[in-house]
């Protein structure tokens, strides 16, 4: 079945109108699935066809841009500062360039053939449905929120951007996505996947923007934000946490946390310091929890950077556990990413960070299985434990610009999963303390 759809500057055609096209299709048909083949003009500009995605993926980039305002309100842009570049800008693609932009008014058709999953073929790496949500995004009426409410201690004023999306899932999951040095908020949420991702799976999203004006980078250094609920910028975005379980239809037990450079810093912090908030981390081109500790906010440490900074594992376990003393329930599971010719953060780090998490989740140092070339070629991901508590994946060849894989941390956070059998806070076990686990003969 074939269903070709134009739309032109003088025929706007709402999501609503498209999908009612499709109507047999909706939801009840749940084994169909949608291959769009773009009009050459645009889509092969930024993507290869074809994708494969769910009815209610359709229709990206069909609003003229003349439109696209009045469907869609924007808030305010957050001014940006002047930044200095000291060490180093955020990844590649996290830059304005490798996002697709408006493509103004001009006809546009998409011709949308009507498959089963099994006869869907593809001549890229197969994908899940979700992933046509990295194409630009139908204008809805969702937009990025700046909450100026008192939403509870924030000791060093961190900035609070919500996104909810028009249609939450029931008990929908919360990502954390702090951005990384030289960025904000608005950058990360314009220019990375999870603004799509969060339309299309109905999760809701914090969009975190630090207050330091040196080089706009996190406070992953003094002993406020490496304690737990002591302050620092980790306990302000634990308050936003708290605040969006208590204002939305969110799952307390699905919280998660994922980050690039020094977003990825703060997300080895934020699952140190916080177990009882988060259920698992990724954490791409960062350092180890208390890598970068001094005695206050410092913006950059080239002992931990360049790869000087090493321990047991038993040794970084201890310096986990002091972030919270006492603690004894689940440990958020974690997966890191790096790249093995980082000139920024060295991939000494990311040994470290295997160390460190391994030992604190008792896994057992060695990994119980490798695969080559996962998830893409010239990638090797690790698997350490049985119950996938832990996973680290290197990029051979690869930089501190690490290709963002959102696909992985959608299957490792269980993004896409609706209903009482999704991965949680209460799927974890549930040993003691990392001390009682190192004791323990019992890899987990």
């Amino acid at each position: 079945m074939i269903a070709k759809i134009a739309i032109d500057s003088e025929d706007i055609a709402s999501r609503s109108r498209i999908l009612g096209l499709l109507a047999p299709m909706r939801p009840g048909s749940p084994a169909h699935r949608l291959t769009v083949a773009p009009h050459s003009r645009f889509g092969k500009r930024s993507y290869e066809p074809p994708w494969s995605i769910s009815t209610d993926d359709l229709l990206y980039n069909t609003i003229p841009t003349n439109h696209a305002q009045e469907m869609q309100p924007q808030s305010t842009p957050m001014p940006i500062e002047p930044v200095r570049m000291k060490h180093h800008e955020g990844p590649s693609y996290a830059t304005p360039s490798s996002t697709p932009r408006s493509l103004g008014i001009f006809p546009q058709i998409a011709i949308v053939k009507i498959t089963s999953p099994q006869t869907t073929t593809s001549t890229m790496r197969p994908h899940p449905a979700w992933a046509t949500a990295l194409l630009p995004a139908l204008a809805t009426a969702a937009s990025l929120q700046h909450i100026t409410t008192d939403f509870g201690p924030n000791p060093t004023n961190v900035s609070f951007y919500l996104y909810v999306p028009d249609t939450l899932i029931p008990n929908a999951p919360l990502l954390v996505f702090p951005h990384w040095c030289h960025g904000n908020a608005t950058d990360a949420f314009n220019y990375k996947p999870w603004r799509p991702l969060a339309d299309t799976l109905g999760f809701v999203t914090i969009y975190p923007s630090t207050p330091h004006t040196a080089d706009y980078c996190w406070d992953v250094s003094s002993p406020q934000t490496l304690s737990h609920d002591a302050g620092g910028d980790s306990l302000g975005i634990v308050s936003m946490v708290r605040w969006t379980l208590q204002s939305y239809d969110v799952d307390p037990d699905r919280v998660f946390v994922t980050g690039v450079s020094s977003g990825a810093m703060m997300t080895n912090v934020l699952v140190g310091a916080y177990p009882d908030v988060f259920a698992a981390g990724s954490a791409f081109a960062g350092v180890p929890f208390g890598c970068y500790a001094a005695d206050g906010f410092a913006v950059w440490s080239d002992d931990c950077a360049s790869g000087r900074i090493t321990h047991t594992g038993e040794e970084w376990a201890a310096i986990v556990e002091a972030a919270y003393p006492g603690y004894a329930g689940p440990r958020p599971k974690l997966q890191v990413l790096h790249g093995d010719v980082d000139n920024v953060l060295n991939v000494t780090n990311f040994y470290e960070e295997i160390k460190m998490w391994t030992t604190v989740l008792g896994t057992g140092a060695s990994p119980t299985e490798v695969v080559e070339d996962d998830p893409v070629a010239g990638w090797t991901k690790s698997v350490y434990g049985t119950k996938g508590l832990f996973e680290a994946f290197l990029a051979h060849g690869i930089d501190h610009n690490i290709p963002d894989q959102a696909d992985e941390v959608i299957r490792f956070f269980d993004l896409d999963c609706v209903g009482e059998n999704c991965f949680s806070r209460k799927s974890l076990p549930v040993p003691g303390t990392c001390a009682k686990r190192r004791r323990s003969s019992k890899a987990y």
